[in-house]
């Protein structure tokens, strides 16, 4: 049973938001103590610091700066985003070669090399427009 590509896409975001480090601020309820004042935090101040202090040491955030933020994120997504490209580029090229003359693979090969290209093209314009915006923008804002 093959599944479609929206119904993949939409696989793929489910659990990547379901698991993100983001949605950790649920997983922390009740009383959040600051480490260093030692006070009792508000809800939205101390999921805040528990994400904060989850993420500390995985280099995804600690910083005060949305932008810092951002960008780290989307440093932290882009390699794998590439490798998906790369693992797409070589699936295509097996398919060509294996296809012996067959019009079907040959076409499904095309097919996925036109879409590991763009998606490596998008990739490349995402990490270029975060730049700009987190860079330019939140200095100017600053």
């Amino acid at each position: 049973m093959t599944q479609k590509p929206i119904q993949k896409i939409t696989s793929f975001l489910v659990l990547f938001f379901a698991f993100s480090p983001l949605t950790l601020a649920q997983i922390f309820k009740g009383e959040v103590t600051d480490p260093v004042t030692g006070e009792t935090l508000s809800d939205a101040a101390g999921g805040t610091a528990a994400i904060g202090s989850t993420l500390a040491s995985t280099g995804v955030a600690g910083t005060g700066d949305i932008g810092d933020l951002v960008l780290k994120y989307v440093n932290f997504s882009l390699p794998y985003l590439t490798l998906a490209a790369f693992v797409g580029f070589v699936y295509a090229g097996f398919l060509y070669v294996t296809a012996y003359g067959n019009d079907d693979q040959i076409q499904k090969s095309k097919k996925i090399l036109i879409y590991a290209v763009l998606g490596l093209i998008l990739v490349i314009l995402s990490f270029s427009i975060v730049q700009l915006f987190t860079q330019d923008l939140v200095e100017g804002i600053n």
